[in-house]
């Protein structure tokens, strides 16, 4: 058999290998790549500290509001007791329980605005944890099925691989050799197809004569401008 057929179908397993390994480098960094869910779970506790931030405005406005409400009973029990005779003190009375209704009122609608805040809050969260659950769940499906097909790919490449061992049999380590380095040096291609009287892998026409030796000869023969060996069918 001429070397360079068995190279030609080392090539082809090779080139199988290739895309089998970056396949599988592919898979191994999708099984750990678990940026989606880091956002999503980033966001929900930015969510979760600006709920407790809420909540605590919230108390501090009950709190407030309760204390106003305490200062407003216990002014107008003062007006109401008859305890105040003097008018200017009277006057002073019902303007400071004037001035504690308008700052309850005021504390009112901040309670009321904190209370919102927290129901749109606690909506965000239960959104973003329902997303979470979706996200984990469609990830870990996808990993299930990238687990299969890793194993699947890993029997295929033990299996080209003994192939490749079998092919070798036929060919020179001086062949061998030549090719692994071609391999190195042309970023995995050591043996390109002539098409049409075209070297495959840099677009060079080769003369007649040229095609012809590639076909026949039983030496092998390298491309004058990329320097990879032709091959023929």
């Amino acid at each position: 058999m001429r070397e360079i057929i068995g190279l030609a179908r080392i090539q082809h397993i090779d080139t199988q290998i290739d895309q089998f390994e970056s396949r599988l480098g592919f898979i191994k960094k999708k099984l750990t790549d678990d940026k989606e869910l880091k956002n999503i779970s980033n966001s929900l506790q930015k969510l979760q500290d600006k709920y407790q931030s809420s909540k605590i405005k919230m108390d501090n406005s009950e709190i407030k509001l309760i204390d106003i409400s305490k200062k407003i009973n216990q002014s107008e029990s003062d007006l109401y007791s008859g305890n105040i005779k003097n008018p200017k003190e009277l006057q002073e009375v019902e303007n400071e329980i004037s001035s504690l209704k308008r700052l309850r009122s005021t504390q009112e609608d901040t309670l009321f605005q904190n209370m919102l805040d927290i129901e749109e809050i606690s909506k965000g969260i239960e959104r973003l944890n329902s997303e979470y659950q979706l996200t984990d769940n469609k990830i870990n499906q996808l990993n299930q099925n990238l687990v299969i097909e890793r194993e699947n790919i890993q029997q295929s490449i033990t299996v080209l691989i003994e192939e490749r061992k079998a092919v070798e049999g036929s060919i020179s380590d001086s062949a061998i050799n030549l090719y692994d380095k071609l391999r190195i040096s042309k970023k995995g291609i050591a043996v390109s197809t002539v098409t049409e009287g075209v070297c495959g892998s840099c677009g060079s026409t080769l003369t007649p004569t040229q095609i012809q030796s590639v076909k026949s000869s039983n030496s092998l023969i390298p491309c004058s401008t990329c320097g990879r060996l032709l091959f023929s069918q």
